[in-house]
């Protein structure tokens, strides 16, 4: 049923990235624009609409790369190999997701941006898995003061 319920989110977190991507390019920069525009109103720091569209790509594989691996883990692999599916994964997607940009008008795709979304799902993954390690080692640690 976990495996069931985690590719169920994996899968709505996919889509909604292509939704994102679908999107073209004056409905994109007028998303990141709000964005920018809220940002400098509560804190009043000002940056560019780029760092919107950078930090969305980081959050959206980032949150992809934990939702990958936690799937993954479901399959009783090596952490090791969780990791490398789940990264090797995101990375296949993000790459589709960067071709699927450039059939959006007024949109492109980047290797930089597949590169991006690696790194940021690699982190997510590595989060994972060693707060998994975190936790069983203070699990072990616990049975053994108990001896």
């Amino acid at each position: 049923m976990k495996r069931i319920i985690l590719f169920a989110l994996v899968i709505s977190w996919m889509v909604l990235i292509f939704w994102f991507s679908s999107a073209g390019h004056e409905v994109s920069s007028g998303q990141s624009e709000r964005v920018v525009r809220s940002v400098q109103y509560i804190t009043n720091i000002s940056f560019s609409e780029t760092v919107v569209r950078k930090a969305a790509h980081v959050f959206l594989y980032f949150v992809l790369g934990i939702l990958l691996t936690l799937l993954v883990r479901t399959y009783r692999i090596r952490w090791r190999s969780v990791v490398l599916w789940a990264v090797g994964i995101a990375c296949a997607y993000a790459a589709t997701d960067e071709t699927h940009q450039l059939l959006v008008g007024g949109r492109s795709g980047q290797v930089s941006d597949v590169l991006l979304d690696t790194a940021a799902a690699c982190v997510g993954a590595i989060v994972i898995a060693g707060g998994h390690m975190v936790i069983y080692k203070l699990h072990k640690n616990q049975k053994c003061d108990r001896i």
